[in-house]
């Protein structure tokens, strides 16, 4: 008889100093990934969508789906709901080619971090130490608003999340649908993660499931109306979600270490041939002290060559 297919376990590496600090080198190289060519716009929500349906397969009685890279295998990434999803997946493996240690599952998650700050919502502080798995989870594990709140609720309930958890996921991501470039309320741009933008998801058009989902359960109505008062509680909540939901089943993960990002793995800096990168740029954009010093140096030198002239 054929072996059955293992089940899509999570799990977790035994990750050194070197693979945190290439994690975070990669995370880099995401970051500027999306500053190059404006390409945040059309990048960034697929690389969020690609983390959150890599995560919210999970279930916790069986202990498979979750964040474990598997939404990269052809046949999971072909289904219906990861339509739109494909050239987020192709840009990643860029990166990944140039960090290799790093697990698609880390790098899933981490990229998704990334492009939640680059269109304005909150700093999410990522964890490693994922473990990959080839084996795709059953289909429909990723909620459908279509299906109807209860069903949207149930899925994120079996990921072990909560109902304000689920949210404050989707009114930033568009789960489950398979529109590449969303519109109407969920049509997410950079620097729009904000107050406007809850106001669209209860008062304007239900242009998608997801939208008229929100506007329709009243307890979700009720969460995202309070959260129209404050927008700093929304993007609290949505961070924390996030972060939730990209550890979802995964145990002792580790968290990079301040000064670690101004690190460079020996491979990356061999690499580099002692030149300066894209990953030097990026290196510079985190650190906004580096930032100032530039904007102050740009400065000066332009008060001088004004005077010579």
């Amino acid at each position: 008889l054929p072996a059955r297919p293992q089940p899509a376990m999570v799990g977790t590496l035994e990750v050194d100093d070197d693979y945190v600090v290439t994690c975070r080198a990669a995370q880099r190289a995401v970051r500027y990934l999306l500053l190059s060519d404006n390409a945040a716009a059309a990048l960034a929500m697929p690389l969020i969508k690609l983390a959150v349906h890599d995560a919210v397969t999970f279930d916790e009685n069986t202990r498979t789906g979750g964040p474990n890279g598997s939404i990269r295998v052809g046949r999971e990434l072909a289904r219906a709901e990861n339509v739109g999803l494909e050239g987020a997946m192709a840009a990643l493996e860029g990166v990944k080619a140039k960090f290799e240690a790093v697990s698609y599952a880390d790098l899933i998650q981490l990229a998704g971090a990334v492009a939640v700050e680059m269109v304005g919502g909150p700093l999410v502080e990522m964890n490693v130490g994922r473990k990959d798995s080839k084996a795709c989870p059953p289909s429909g594990r990723v909620p459908t608003a279509a299906k109807g709140s209860a069903a949207v609720k149930a899925a994120f309930e079996r990921a072990g999340l909560s109902n304000v958890d689920a949210a404050a996921v989707l009114c930033a991501v568009p789960v489950g649908s398979s529109t590449e470039r969303p519109t109407g309320a969920l049509a997410l741009t950079p620097l729009d993660l904000g107050s406007s933008y809850l106001s669209k998801v209860t008062s304007g058009p239900a242009e998608e499931a997801v939208t008229e989902l929100l506007q329709q359960d009243d307890d979700m109505r009720v969460t995202v109306l309070k959260w129209q008062e404050n927008e700093d509680d929304f993007l609290e909540a949505f961070g924390e979600a996030f972060k939730k939901l990209s550890e979802v089943g995964c145990k002792g993960l580790v968290r990079p270490r301040k000064g670690a990002a101004n690190r460079v793995p020996k491979k990356a800096k061999s690499a580099a041939g002692g030149g300066a990168s894209g990953d030097d740029f990026a290196t510079l954009l985190e650190d906004p002290y580096m930032l100032l010093a530039g904007a102050v140096a740009a400065g000066a030198a332009f008060w001088w060559w004004n005077r010579r002239r």
